[in-house]
């Protein structure tokens, strides 16, 4: 049976007499693959040092409980780089019965910059934070009267339907809010290591 160990290092040898191991784009690769375990063997030591605990995921299941709220929604979702043209489409949308099924093509000129997507069931959790509080206000039917502002652009939002919601309770999503609070701990050294930095 040929010895693992062997082959490796005969490779490995081979490798190194016809200098592959110097071409750029291995030393790159290989500077890559060290930077991911070296950065995986720090996010270890850091949670092994601040392992998640019980009350951290009790406060992160809470702050869901809040941001997804008690429906869900099916939204009909347009962002665009204009503000005129997005009010335009509003005007649009007030003027037709089933605005739901506008298509923007045929209202935006077709130089401008758009995107357009009508949502399956979601809560608002999966809302951006920009307009999130815009859809908790709306009711089915309904759409913004006015172009939400973002800081890349303008957001266009009606509620096509909604429907009563409940978040799962903390003990089937254990799993979810674990890796939650892991990324809650790791962000919370890597601004601490960023704000170290500032200071220098």
């Amino acid at each position: 049976m040929t010895d693992d160990k062997n082959v490796r290092e005969l490779i490995l040898a081979k490798i190194k007499q016809q200098g592959i191991d110097n071409d750029p784009v291995v030393e790159n690769a290989m500077q890559v693959a060290q930077d991911a375990v070296l950065f995986r063997a720090w996010t270890l030591r850091v949670l092994k040092e601040y392992p998640v605990t019980p009350s951290l995921k009790n406060s992160l299941y809470k702050e869901q409980l809040e941001v997804a709220g008690d429906f869900e929604y099916k939204i009909y979702h347009l962002f665009l780089i204009e503000e005129k043209t997005a009010q335009r489409l509003i005007q649009k949308m007030k003027e037709i019965k089933d605005w739901s099924n506008l298509d923007p093509k045929n209202i935006i000129e077709s130089d401008v910059k758009y995107s357009f997507n009508r949502t399956d069931w979601i809560n608002l959790s999966a809302v951006m934070p920009d307009f999130r509080q815009a859809v908790r206000g709306l009711q089915k039917g309904s759409f913004t009267e006015k172009a939400i502002r973002s800081t890349d652009g303008w957001h266009v939002v009606g509620v096509v339907d909604v429907r009563p919601f409940k978040l799962p309770p903390p003990e089937s999503l254990d799993k979810e809010l674990n890796a939650l609070a892991e990324r809650v701990i790791l962000d919370h050294h890597i601004k601490s290591l960023l704000s170290d930095s500032n200071k220098k």
